[in-house]
């Protein structure tokens, strides 16, 4: 299932503290992150798939991706090690359920800079993307 074009904010206004690509399976877990996200002053995209991100990463300009580990098809190692094939400057954080010994050393060798708990503590969330604004450059 495609999220339509019009629901993924695909132009940043320029007063938005940047665009942030969510990537989830899960339409309840995009649909919050859009919504609080939006209401913090980011502009938001979504995809429902590691394939359908990689399309937009190509096509658009994102300042940091927040991924799901667990998704059909590309878990969120893969879909992270691909993406910074397209965009090596990406920011990207990700949220899993099944935390395991490791999975931060595994989500650094790909290039994944936060590794987050769900359900998401949207306080740490918005406190990684303040740093991370710090290092990159608004989309």
């Amino acid at each position: 299932m495609t999220i339509p074009e019009e629901e993924t904010g695909a132009i940043a206004p320029p007063n938005t503290k940047g665009h942030i690509l969510i990537v989830d399976d899960d339409r309840n877990v995009i649909s919050f992150l859009r919504l609080a996200l939006e209401n913090d002053g980011y502009t938001i995209s979504c995809a429902e798939c590691g394939k359908q991100a990689l399309e937009m990463l190509t096509k658009r300009s994102f300042a940091v991706m927040v991924t799901d580990l667990n998704m059909p098809g590309m878990d969120g190692f893969e879909l992270a090690l691909l993406a910074h094939g397209i965009r090596q400057d990406l920011t990207i954080f990700m949220g899993t359920g099944h935390q395991y010994p490791g999975i931060h050393e595994q989500a650094a060798s790909v290039g994944i800079r936060k590794v987050f708990s769900k359900p998401l503590d949207f306080e740490q969330l918005q406190h990684a993307l303040r740093e991370a604004s710090m290092l990159v450059v608004r989309t």
